[in-house]
């Protein structure tokens, strides 16, 4: 059963990272060579990590990390290109710039299958993809405000809960659980969308959450909040229990993946200002990676 449907109902407890305390995960950080910043921001059940980098020219790179190794990821005759979300099947999604396109990239033969909402002027956001090829994203209207949809098989379905002005969706668990938030006049809260139905998302004891993103069997969640004013931390909600991610020494750390083994994937701002990827490993995988 989808986890948000016993969220608001759950007893919750905070569980404070300790940089050096046994038994609260690895943490380890991600920098593509020579890049001004690394961001990570997809995860599959192999280890296999995608996200996006800065380069010295100031030009954005999606990026793949496998075995060890980078390879970069650029739509072609783009701007610049980020990556986002992958699947268990070799497919990461992403977007461009000029062209502001959305787009699905097949791995095995480097090509990109565009996806691009119809009659959207300012482009379209492609973020998660599941096993099936369901990919969900946003675009933004002829008044720049944005929208939420999923995509499968070349078919578009707009997500926008009753009463919001805005909509964006990040995650997208294999049973087609969708997690995002949505905007309207008064307030900004976390929702999940599923067989058509709308649900709200409300964590306790985390305050100002954004939920990024949602496990394939659609029992956990990531993101980020407020532990403590001026503070952003990222945070795992399962079994009952919000932890909390926090990259050592980092002045903000967010969570934006997490696979079907439980690695979590995001960024983190150092002292200086500069931005790092980072995988964070439960306890159980920690001692052997």
């Amino acid at each position: 059963m989808p986890l948000y449907r016993n969220v608001c109902s759950l007893a919750v407890f905070l569980i404070t990272f300790l940089p050096v305390a046994v038994g609260q995960g690895k943490y380890t950080q991600i920098d593509y060579p020579g890049a001004l910043f690394t961001a990570a921001y997809g995860v599959n059940s192999s280890g296999d990590v995608s996200g996006w980098y800065e380069d010295a020219g100031d030009i954005l790179h999606g990026f793949l990390l496998s075995g060890g190794s980078f390879a970069t990821i650029d739509y072609p005759g783009a701007a610049s290109t980020t990556v986002f979300g992958m699947n268990n099947v070799g497919q990461i999604v992403g977007y461009s710039d000029n062209p502001a396109v959305g787009f699905a990239y097949d791995i095995s033969s480097q090509t990109f299958t565009e996806i691009a909402y119809p009659n959207s002027p300012f482009g379209t956001r492609i973020y998660s993809i599941n096993d099936s090829g369901e990919a969900v994203g946003y675009f933004y209207d002829s008044e720049e405000q944005p929208t939420a949809f999923t995509w499968s098989d070349s078919i578009f379905y707009q997500i926008a809960p009753e009463g919001s002005t805005a909509s964006v969706v990040f995650g997208i668990a294999d049973d087609g659980d969708v997690v995002g938030y949505f905007l309207n006049s008064q307030f900004k809260e976390d929702f999940a969308f599923y067989q058509g139905r709308y649900s709200r998302i409300a964590i306790p004891n985390a305050e100002q959450a954004y939920v990024l993103g949602i496990n394939p069997g659609a029992t956990a969640l990531v993101g980020s909040y407020a532990p403590k004013p001026r503070l952003t931390a990222g945070f795992l909600y399962q079994n009952k229990v919000l932890k909390t991610l926090q990259y050592p020494r980092s002045i903000e750390t967010v969570a934006n993946g997490i696979s079907s083994t439980g690695e979590v994937v995001g960024y983190f701002v150092d002292a200086s200002g500069y931005i790092h990827g980072f995988t964070w490993t439960p306890p159980s995988d920690g001692s052997q990676r």
